[in-house]
């Protein structure tokens, strides 16, 4: 995994131009896979 931080640095953008960069093309800033859902919905019930 990459943080958003270290994605921007690569794409050669502060993090808040990266995060609207990423936004206009539809792509989500969190990325969750199945364990990291799993453990969110144990900690909520």
């Amino acid at each position: 995994r990459v943080s958003q931080e270290r994605a921007a640095e690569i794409a050669g953008m502060n993090r808040s131009d990266f995060m609207l960069a990423i936004s206009r093309l539809g792509v989500s800033p969190f990325q969750y896979d199945y364990e990291d859902v799993l453990e969110e919905v144990e900690n909520v019930g």
